[in-house]
């Protein structure tokens, strides 16, 4: 089973409500745009096809009757595809964007896991 990576904490209220999983889904299916919250709920809604029934139950519960924007989430989408094992051109492709750009953000966080590691230690 894959392990999808704690939502970056500017996601956190979302994420925590439905899961780290739930939010990639959610990410990938609607990132970058506005998707209605109905208070009515109904199975065969586009949120709840693409990240279930009990997610959509628990965005309702929180945002009924409102627009969520969802994120693009760009620079965490990329650690999710690294750690399942994706290459830099898979996520680039998957991304829309450059082999250079997957790198650099790549670089961060790796940079950024380091010196949380240090200041954990030190």
């Amino acid at each position: 089973m894959e392990v999808t990576p704690k939502a970056p904490a500017e996601f956190a209220q979302i994420a925590s409500l439905i899961g780290d999983e739930a939010f990639f889904v959610l990410v990938e299916a609607f990132g970058g745009t506005r998707v209605f919250i109905p208070q009515t709920l109904n199975r065969r809604h586009p949120v709840a096809e693409a990240i279930g029934w009990d997610a959509l139950v628990a965005l309702s519960a929180a945002f009924a009757g409102q627009h969520l924007t969802v994120p693009v989430a760009r620079s965490w989408r990329v650690q999710v595809y690294s750690g399942r094992g994706m290459t830099r051109q898979q996520i680039a492709r998957a991304l829309q964007m450059s082999e250079r750009g997957v790198f650099h953000i790549l670089g961060r966080i790796r940079t950024n896991d380091a010196q949380l590691a240090l200041d954990l230690n030190g």
